[in-house]
């Protein structure tokens, strides 16, 4: 069974999160590695309001594992998204401007279950920093990049 996304669904949600945007379109390719997982995944986004932003995740090499978010003044680092405990700000120009990291974090899923509890003790069915939306979002376009596997 051929199984895909499992690469690019951190920095998918970080970009969701991050741009709070609306994906609107997605030109996907995927290869897959001898087992059927996928091995390197790209996409083409245009999410709302016109923004536009490419996602490479691969296996297969040694890439430099990073999330840039690049804008008209400048650009925002995340380096490993799929841990993320540091982003750092750049201006146009290139100069670091500020660096966030995250020095209490010990544990990845810690601040997941520290907002469920909470959006449970709030009353809430769902979290606004992560709404049901955006994953179904996710979940949406990860199909896509399943659609797009080559037939083996």
């Amino acid at each position: 069974m051929q199984q895909t996304g499992y690469l690019t669904v951190y920095t998918l949600h970080l970009l969701l999160w991050l741009t709070d945007r609306q994906i609107e379109y997605m030109n996907a390719s995927v290869m897959a590695a001898p087992s059927g997982v996928d091995e390197t995944e790209m996409m083409l986004l245009t999410l709302s309001g016109g923004l536009t932003a490419t996602v490479r995740s691969t296996l297969a090499s040694g890439m430099d594992e990073r999330m840039e978010l690049c804008g008209t003044r400048g650009r925002i680092v995340v380096p490993k998204p799929h841990m993320a405990k540091s982003a750092i700000l750049f201006d146009s120009e290139g100069h670091q401007i500020e660096r966030f990291d995250d020095t209490q974090t010990q544990n990845g899923f810690a601040y997941e279950v520290i907002e469920a509890v909470r959006s449970i003790r709030g009353g809430k069915l769902e979290s606004p920093v992560l709404p049901h939306s955006a994953t179904i979002q996710a979940a949406r376009f990860i199909q896509q990049l399943h659609n797009a596997l080559p037939d083996r």
